[in-house]
């Protein structure tokens, strides 16, 4: 048999019902109602404190009682590197917006050109995460670095430790360099309507000797004519 009281929280916002001694015998439980009266929209934390009735020093246990908020948080990378980009072609990157709040949270970013957030906003699930994807379409070869700005939690009422987060976003743009192994193809001489691979395919390669990916097309510059050549591949 195990007797003890409770001492009641030292705030009036949570109550219990007048102490009184609390008898359990081995395998038996007690269920107490805790009342809560707040009057601000503020967290509130207090404790219950259990005191063993069996002399002076035979101690007790505190049981906290707590009323929070609800949090609206979330979280994304505090940088993103994208890296060498080829000049005027577009360089994804992904990355996670992540909710580790309690209610959903909806999203906005501002991002300064020429970097682009898809989607730039939108609304996270509690304990979920949107990918997102950061584009960048670079015109000049420069070093780009900028601060991306994420507003969180617009118009819901809710804790929000941190509304507005920022991540460094940043690139390096350089030219692609392609260089052909050959200057001109000479078929010379060719039968009309001839199969024969050997006299009719040639070989050319193309090198990047640059520091970034390299796209290419291939298009013909005289349109006036018929299309006897083919390349593959195009592109």
């Amino acid at each position: 048999m195990k007797k003890l009281k409770y001492r009641l929280p030292s705030t009036r916002f949570f109550s219990l019902l007048y102490p009184i001694e609390i008898k359990l015998s081995p395998g038996t439980s007690q269920e107490f109602e805790v009342f809560f009266r707040p009057t601000r929209s503020e967290p509130y934390e207090d404790t219950i404190y259990f005191k063993m009735q069996e002399g002076a020093s035979s101690g007790g246990f505190h049981v906290p009682v707590r009323a929070y908020i609800s949090t609206l948080q979330c979280t994304v990378p505090r940088g993103l590197d994208m890296g060498l980009c080829p000049v005027n072609v577009t360089s994804p990157k992904t990355f996670l917006v992540t909710n580790t709040g309690e209610v959903p949270a909806p999203f906005e970013w501002k991002v300064p050109a020429p970097f682009t957030f898809t989607p730039s906003s939108g609304v996270v699930a509690v304990g979920e995460a949107i990918e997102t994807v950061c584009t960048i379409h670079p015109s000049a070869a420069e070093v780009f670095v900028t601060n991306a700005v994420c507003r969180v939690g617009e118009g819901i009422n809710a804790t929000k430790p941190f509304p507005r987060l920022e991540m460094m976003v940043s690139a390096v743009a350089k030219y692609p360099h392609i260089v052909a192994s050959e200057k001109s193809i000479d078929f010379g001489e060719v039968l009309v309507n001839s199969t024969d691979e050997f006299i009719t395919k040639r070989e050319i390669v193309l090198s990047n000797q640059s520091i970034v990916p390299a796209e290419f097309v291939v298009q013909r510059v005289e349109k006036d004519r018929d299309t006897v050549f083919t390349v593959i591949p195009a592109r």
